[in-house]
């Protein structure tokens, strides 16, 4: 890998996702929790909440129909100006290309790390 591709295919954490039968109730709970506003929603399927601190992530919620146990439960969401040359990246230091999957404009690939564990690139 180039110099410059390692300088410019950087992401950064933009979501930490947790799969769950009913977005709406679990994202509730932790709203209350943490003192976190719902920031959009995305008819029941997807919940986020505002950042858990200034400048950091969000906690977000996705509908499944059963939550598995391990690398599915939860994952890290990475945005990129340049997706395509993350996941480029992201391969190239061991990683695989699990899933695409659109909703309405957005776009994001679900690749598995080097010990299987499931996160997703996405356009920042």
């Amino acid at each position: 890998m180039s110099e410059e591709m390692r300088a410019t295919a950087r992401g950064t954490v933009a979501s930490i996702v947790v799969n769950t039968v009913d977005p709406e109730k679990l994202s509730r709970f932790w709203a209350e929790l943490l003192g976190l506003s719902v920031m959009s929603s995305y008819e029941g399927e997807f919940v986020w909440l505002s950042a858990v601190s200034p400048g950091g992530p969000k906690l977000a919620f996705q509908r499944v129909e059963l939550p598995s146990e391990g690398p599915r439960r939860i994952h890290l969401d990475l945005h990129a100006e340049d997706p395509t040359e993350l996941l480029s990246r992201a391969v190239g230091l061991g990683a695989e290309e699990f899933e695409q999957h659109t909703i309405g404009d957005f776009a994001w690939t679900v690749l598995k790390d080097p010990e299987g564990n499931e996160f997703c690139i996405a356009q920042g």
